[in-house]
């Protein structure tokens, strides 16, 4: 399989030739330094460890979230909805 990897000031991008484990033809893809910095997503004021659920699903409400469910899976809703919002 032949690939072949660009990196252009604070972009990825990966082209990949071929088929992946007998699969489809992989397709490229570019990320961009700027949907990893964290000053462009909306805060928290705590981590989301340090989080109650109390405070967990008020984050959650405000942002139009589903807010029932174990802590665990309250905390990866809110993370996702944060990133989702980024990006």
């Amino acid at each position: 399989m032949d690939s072949t990897a660009g990196v252009t000031a604070g972009t990825l991008s990966l082209v990949l030739h071929g088929t992946a484990a007998g699969g489809s033809q992989l397709q490229t893809a570019s990320l961009s330094a700027d949907i990893f910095d964290a000053s462009q997503m909306q805060a928290v004021l705590k981590d989301l460890i340090d989080m109650t659920v109390n405070e967990l699903r008020e984050e959650l409400e405000a942002r139009g979230q589903p807010r029932s469910g174990p802590k665990a899976w309250l905390r990866r809703t809110l993370h996702s909805a944060i990133v989702q919002a980024h990006v």
